[in-house]
């Protein structure tokens, strides 16, 4: 019988979960050590490592399981507090650097809430392929403009303003991959997930799924040798 992809592949997976663990943790531990925060920051500071320490644990101890059973809807269960560990982990990582270089948590916080309300709208309206480039540029435009409204009305510094909301700007950037493969892992078409499940099994073969970062890649290659072409 030929194993299953997935099953071949998991050791890897178990061992990011374990890497990411000891950072959660070497963060935490971080944290507990700052004795210059109040009870309640030291609360809000450190949940974020301590959830996502148990999340990544969790789900390393859970893969094992699955590779025994060979049961791989019960390893595709495991991405989802995966992905949550991964987002908790950035977003414990910008607390540390918004509370020891004393910007607004409350603006990065309303910031976020309104990106994500923002996100839902475009995801909706034109779907995750489309609405990339249109979400990147209503988050910037959201962003000078709460800045703007922060500054005026409220009379916040508009440098720990646009700082804070940078922040949160580069929070969404470097967790949307982890976003997104939620998004699908819970709302995917029975059809949709199942081949997907056929995909992890090697029953069929995976379909093509290039990432911004890739499409990027390939375009500058792309450029730089037509440009190498044109000066011959």
């Amino acid at each position: 019988m030929t194993e299953k992809r997935w099953v071949k592949n998991s050791p890897t997976a178990i061992v990011v979960n374990s890497i990411f663990a000891a950072i959660a943790g070497i963060l935490f531990v971080f944290v507990l050590q700052d004795t210059h925060l109040s009870c309640s920051e030291w609360w809000y500071m450190s949940l974020p490592f301590l959830f996502s320490f148990f999340l990544f644990s969790w789900t390393a101890e859970r893969m094992t399981d699955a590779i025994d059973k060979k049961d791989t809807r019960k390893y595709v269960a495991y991405f989802l507090p995966y992905n949550i560990g991964v987002i908790l982990l950035f977003f414990g990582i910008c607390l540390i650097f918004l509370q020891r270089y004393d910007f607004s948590l409350v603006f990065f916080t309303v910031y976020l809430l309104l990106c994500y309300f923002f996100w839902l709208i475009f995801w909706f309206w034109l779907g995750f392929e489309r609405s990339f480039w249109p979400m990147l540029a209503a988050a910037i435009l959201l962003l000078a403009g709460i800045c703007l409204i922060a500054c005026q009305w409220y009379n916040f510094c508009f440098e720990q303003s646009l700082v804070a909301g940078l922040t949160g700007l580069i929070f969404l950037g470097f967790s949307s991959p982890w976003l997104v493969d939620s998004w699908y892992i819970i709302f995917w078409k029975e059809e949709d997930f199942n081949n997907y499940l056929k995909e992890l099994e090697g029953t069929i073969i995976p379909s093509s799924d290039p990432h911004k970062w890739e499409l990027l890649f390939y375009g500058l290659r792309k450029a730089v040798n037509y440009i190498r072409k044109a000066l011959k």
